[in-house]
């Protein structure tokens, strides 16, 4: 995580210097692609089951969350269903009470990354998941390869890499980790109010 925050800032200077406003339609196409598979599949559809999809669009769904690089879909929702059964507490994952930047980035440097067989066992009986979980790191690699391969064609590398994958998953990332920390601390409480969890318009 460090050494691609790194590497974007180096990077920076030489994307400008090779920019093409290509870069930007390529950036904005897979950052929908990409936030849309974490928020609708990861998030909705398979942590917290809310709607039914056909293995199409659970496919298609698992394969564009993996340009997000993100980690599996099991893992995921193994982390958000742990997240909200022990919601603001020790076992949170994120827990808020221990600082911002535990809850946005620094949980992910302390986080036990065992899945727990039963808080994902329905998960685990879907061969989709099942074959994103086995298999990652090649469709990231293959998922963000192409991406890269197709920027290749109307701008320069850099430009590409830069703005097809670096700065994508920059933004991916953080706007995510802000459902776990500003989400908590920024705005209105209309449910659970007992909870830290809020409702805020911007982030959603």
């Amino acid at each position: 995580i460090a050494g691609y925050h790194l590497l974007l800032l180096l990077l920076l200077p030489a994307f400008i210097k090779h920019f093409h406003w290509s870069a930007l339609v390529l950036l904005g196409v897979t950052y929908i692609l990409s936030g849309f598979a974490i928020t609708a599949g990861y998030h909705r559809l398979f942590s917290h089951r809310s709607y039914k999809a056909s293995p199409i669009f659970e496919s298609l769904n698992l394969f564009f969350a993996t340009l997000a690089i993100e980690a599996s879909a099991l893992q995921w929702s193994n982390d958000h269903r742990l997240h909200h059964t022990h919601v603001d507490t020790a076992k949170d994952p994120y827990n808020i009470h221990r600082g911002f930047f535990h809850a946005h980035i620094g949980w992910l440097f302390v986080n036990d990354s065992t899945i727990n067989d039963r808080n994902v066992s329905d998960l685990k009986k879907n061969p989709r998941v099942m074959f994103q979980y086995n298999n990652m790191l090649a469709l990231s690699l293959i998922s963000n390869g192409l991406v890269f391969a197709i920027g290749c064609l109307f701008m320069h590398p850099i430009a590409a890499f830069v703005g097809g994958i670096l700065l994508r998953v920059f933004f991916i990332h953080h706007c995510s980790w802000f459902i776990n920390s500003l989400a908590h601390m920024w705005g209105s409480k209309t449910y659970a109010k007992e909870q830290t969890a809020v409702d805020n318009g911007i982030l959603a």
